[in-house]
């Protein structure tokens, strides 16, 4: 009984995942068709991204980092972040902070 039981579960679970993937190729297929669809449109009507209000997708600016430490003899900085350079390794940040 119970392996009618689970013999009866992998079929459904087989059957489950051959509609998923039915499901994805029809969204695929809808996504596809609108897309050709909306540039018809948008080269009929002589439209650019910008003039739907998109915009570029942009990574934050990196704003670059304030140095915290300056070598004394050479005049080097480095803001904390990162490896350490060579000059203040294995020595006390304090003495190289800069005011």
């Amino acid at each position: 009984m119970a392996t009618e039981s689970s013999a009866k579960l992998l079929q459904m679970r087989q059957q489950l995942a051959d509609l998923q993937s039915q499901i994805d190729e029809e969204e695929a297929k809808g996504r596809g068709d609108a897309i050709e669809q909306i540039k018809a449109i948008m080269t009929a009507h002589s439209l650019t991204p910008e003039d739907l209000g998109v915009k570029h997708k942009r990574g934050p600016n990196k704003k670059k980092s304030e140095p915290k430490y300056r070598d004394p003899a050479s005049g080097a900085t480095w803001s904390g972040m990162g490896r350490e350079p060579s000059w203040i390794k294995g020595k006390k940040r304090e003495k190289f902070l800069i005011a």
